[in-house]
């Protein structure tokens, strides 16, 4: 997710200190709606990391890794 954050901001999207995750991945989607999906998931991701009592499992390491990769493309294409 921090990751994601640096993306964004490089792009000119920089979350908002008084910002929820989930409103920065509003404000993203408006940029990037091609990866809505992605980023709604990511954001969810990193909201159970972040606030549950329980640690992500492994499964959850690799899923949210693999959305960072179709991010990440996505962010790099917006750029432009």
């Amino acid at each position: 997710y921090a990751s994601l954050l640096a993306g964004a901001a490089r792009i000119g999207v920089g979350r908002r200190r008084d910002e929820t995750p989930h409103e920065f991945g509003e404000r993203l989607r408006a940029q990037l709606p091609e990866a809505a999906g992605e980023l709604d998931a990511l954001t969810e991701s990193y909201v159970a990391a972040a606030y549950a009592p329980a640690e992500p499992s492994r499964e959850e390491g690799r899923r949210a890794r693999g959305l960072w990769a179709r991010l990440r493309r996505a962010l790099r294409a917006g750029k432009s």
